[in-house]
């Protein structure tokens, strides 16, 4: 059963100092979400987190290092752990013919192939950083995919660009996703 919320459930007490605030009532989708957002980001990277993701100590700083750790790197994303059994839901993703393989998925978050930043095909966004400057010369992500796969396509038109594409192992968040049936983004 699907519950819809009014607006005034969904106040929530933010420091607008601090923080911009955007108030859309009507479902953008994904990629046109992270577009709303990224015309008012001003910082020197952007940084999509989606709405379940629950965050272990120091994860950005890790993202971050690893950006600076690697050389010509376009993007990183975090090491996405289901919460239900501690094992990799994402950790990069390659492609065989027209396949997608989720490389480390179901192996524990700590196993010892886990434990090193890695370069590959594509990362999800779930958790996800790459400069803003780098974006925007991109066109950002492709609007005509509003369900799925925009962010694999932007990374590889980062690749195509001769960047590299990188999983932060430090940066270790956990991914509600697909993991609870209740999760709102299945109604």
């Amino acid at each position: 059963m699907c519950h819809l919320i009014n607006s005034q459930e969904l106040q929530i007490n933010i420091d607008r100092k601090k923080y911009k605030v955007l108030e859309i009532y009507h479902n953008l989708f994904y990629p046109e979400a992270i577009k709303e957002g990224c015309k008012v980001a001003t910082g020197e990277y952007l940084v999509f987190a989606d709405p379940d993701i629950f965050y272990c100590e120091n994860w950005l700083t890790e993202m971050i290092s690893c950006h600076h750790n690697h050389d010509d790197v376009g993007c990183v994303g975090a090491k996405l752990v289901n919460p239900n059994n501690n094992c990799i839901l994402d950790f990069g993703i390659g492609y065989h013919n027209y396949h997608t393989i989720h490389i480390y998925r179901g192996l524990p978050y700590n196993h010892q192939l886990c434990n090193n930043d890695i370069a590959v095909q594509s990362i999800c966004s779930a958790l996800f950083l790459i400069k803003h400057t780098l974006f925007d010369e991109l066109g950002g992500l492709d609007y005509e995919m509003p369900y799925a796969y925009c962010d694999n396509d932007l990374c590889l038109r980062i690749r195509e660009m001769g960047l590299s594409v990188w999983g932060a192992s430090n940066a270790v968040a956990y991914h509600k996703g697909s993991t609870d049936i209740q999760n709102s983004k299945y109604f």
